[in-house]
């Protein structure tokens, strides 16, 4: 029997159910698609098999063995090593958000093993981890309890040419470090440090470029200059943290000409005055930008260890330093070193703490001061004076202090009864004959010279003397001259009078008187002692007129 033909209506209702059955259908289709594309069978089945995760990963160094063809974590692993379909996705899912932690860590030995494959997105993951996630130390990927972060790669061997995966994380690492990753350097130049000859000290870190520099490689100078990596100590220290104390090759004048500079790399203090010291201008221009070594106290202040020698200090501007020799024993020996060689803020320091205003204050805060010549401050820091002090006790640097018309020494000697006579010096400095500043009459503020002989160096000092008065005179020893030591009394006698006469017949004549006597003697007296002087006077004139011869 013939088949019927649908008529046009039918034909279009015909059409119209089937189009509602398609898209009726469409979400569930989609749905169940998505399922599929989003989950990696072989990726799933490899997590929960510990035994073959065990075969692939040892987790006593962190070397993978690739599967067996056939197997689902070789599936897994070649799927994700050339990212086919969903391998590194679920991989990466598990890692990140597995519900067990076995899992997890089952994930990321997998993404271990397709990253030691050459698979790129695997290891992008492990970058990713470094960056985004701390490890044990902030600055550091390592998580220290297994290998799976970037420093097993970095770790390997420099010649490693087994590990494809080492390449690949070499060359991204190089980019990011190039883009001034500091997490990345910082890792690089750990791992460099704990073996020469692994792939971290391949890779332009800041300290492979130093290294490599300080080893003769041009190139390498030639990058480090250009980074700011190595033209002053302080740089080195500021792109290497950990970079040791020793000689360095460093650029100040271009790649072409290295100095070899030693940098003491303690602190960015000790870097920059090290390198100061070697007339770095980099380094002076950083310490004296930080109030590091403008004068010898200002260094003792930042570095309180720094040794005792010469420095380049920077008074003046870090353009134009100054040889200076600090004694770094404390602050009164730096400042007083520092003085010594017109170092102004080492003056004010030393004069405001009353270190160096005298001889007597220089050993008074220095004992092991040597004897020699020092710019004292006796009227402040703006005018020091070049003063020749003894410093063997504090009365040999008072009274050569005061010898020199220190003010602040005589005043030190007369409080202390060291020079204010000749004797006072004899018992307390020297049996030396010479010239020396006596304070006795005018007391602590004043001085005069006298010459004391040799040997007893009791030469008499000229107290007062008196002369005819017609009556009694006193005189009372005044309360702070010495006790108990000989004073002199000189007595001259007055000379006699003269004779003359005269005749009638116009002859004339005179006999002049004889002269005084002199005596002497030394008598021990105290002050408070009352002395009686008694001064007669001198004979008269006696006129006769005769009358014949």
């Amino acid at each position: 029997m013939p088949h019927k033909a649908f008529s046009l209506v039918e034909a279009i209702v015909t059409m119209l159910i089937m189009s509602i059955i398609v898209l009726a259908s469409m979400p569930v289709m989609t749905k169940l698609a998505t399922t599929k594309a989003g989950l990696d069978k072989n990726s799933l089945s490899c997590i929960q098999d510990s035994t073959a995760i065990n075969s692939l990963y040892n987790s006593s160094n962190g070397t993978t063995t690739l599967p067996s063809e056939g197997t689902a974590c070789y599936g897994s692993v070649t799927g994700c090593r050339y990212d086919q379909g969903k391998a590194c996705d679920t991989l990466i899912w598990q890692a990140e958000n597995g519900t067990t932690t076995t899992n997890k860590t089952a994930a990321k030995k997998i993404l271990r093993a397709a990253c030691d494959q050459g698979g790129e997105t695997a290891c992008d993951w492990f970058i990713k981890q470094c960056l985004q996630n701390p490890g044990s130390s902030p600055n550091y990927c390592d998580n220290t309890n297994d290998f799976m972060d970037i420093t097993y790669y970095l770790n390997l061997a420099d010649n490693d040419s087994t590990n494809i995966g080492r390449l690949y994380m070499t060359d991204e690492l190089t980019k990011l470090i190039e883009r001034g990753i500091t997490k990345i350097s910082d890792e690089v130049n750990k791992d460099c440090l704990n073996s020469l000859s692994s792939t971290s000290c391949t890779l332009p870190t800041p300290s492979n470029l130093i290294i490599s520099c300080n080893s003769g490689s041009a190139d390498a100078c030639k990058l480090a200059y250009n980074y700011n990596y190595n033209r002053s100590c302080n740089q080195v220290k500021t792109s290497w943290l950990e970079s040791p104390t020793g000689n360095y090759k460093l650029t100040p004048n271009g790649s072409t000409s290295p100095v070899t500079t030693n940098c003491d790399m303690t602190s960015l203090i000790t870097a920059s005055v090290s390198g100061c010291n070697a007339l770095n201008s980099g380094d002076c221009s950083y310490a004296y930008n930080n109030n590091y070594n403008r004068s010898c106290n200002q260094l003792k202040s930042v570095w309180s260890n720094a040794s005792t020698k010469n420095y380049y200090l920077t008074p003046n501007g870090y353009s134009s330093p100054v040889n200076t020799y600090c004694d770094m024993t404390n602050f009164a020996t730096a400042s007083i070193t520092g003085c010594n060689y017109s170092n102004s803020g080492d003056c004010s320091y030393a004069y405001n703490n009353s270190y160096n205003r005298g001889c007597n204050q220089v050993k008074s805060s220095w004992s092991a001061a040597p004897s020699g010549t020092y710019r004292l401050t006796p009227n402040g820091s703006g005018s020091p004076v070049s003063t020749s002090c003894t410093l063997s006790s504090y009365a040999s640097a008072a009274i050569t202090g005061c010898n020199a018309g220190n003010s602040n020494d005589c005043s030190y000697g007369y409080n202390n009864n060291y020079n204010r006579t000749c004797m006072q010096i004899n018992n307390t400095y020297t049996s030396g004959s010479g010239t020396y500043s006596i304070t006795l009459f005018e007391g602590p503020s004043s001085y005069r010279q006298v010459s004391c002989s040799a040997g007893y160096m009791s030469s008499p000092i000229l107290l007062g003397n008196w002369g005819y008065s017609g009556g009694q005179q006193t005189w009372t020893i005044p309360s702070n001259y010495p006790s108990g030591q000989p004073y002199r009394i000189e007595i001259w006698g007055a000379d006699g009078g003269i004779g003359s006469w005269s005749y009638y017949n116009g002859y004339s004549g005179y006999h002049n008187g004889g002269y005084g006597g002199h005596v002497y003697g030394d008598i021990n007296l105290s002050p408070g002692a009352l002395l009686y002087i008694f001064i007669g006077g001198g004979g008269g004139t006696k006129y006769n007129l005769k009358s014949s011869k």
